[in-house]
């Protein structure tokens, strides 16, 4: 089980000769199980060990694996925004 999902921070750009100097926000978020998931998440990654980082070689998802990727791009989603 992994701690985080996401981190956040603050960039800064330098001014140029264009631009004055600009602040931005940076988001890196990396899909892993934690505590907090959903039941079903952590049972099909208990099926398929190697989830969520399957290979895409194989396109043909099955609608559980849909399913299962889906959902936790939107839990992560929803904790991060």
């Amino acid at each position: 089980m992994s701690k985080l999902q996401f981190v956040s921070g603050k960039i800064y750009y330098p001014a140029n000769d264009s631009k004055d100097a600009q602040e931005g926000d940076v988001i890196y978020i990396k899909l892993n199980i934690t505590k907090v998931d959903s039941t079903d998440l952590k049972r099909y990654q208990i099926r398929n060990p190697d989830f969520p980082h399957q290979s895409t070689l194989d396109q043909f998802y099955s609608e559980s694996q849909f399913e299962s990727y889906r959902f936790l791009g939107y839990s992560i989603a929803k904790k991060c925004f």
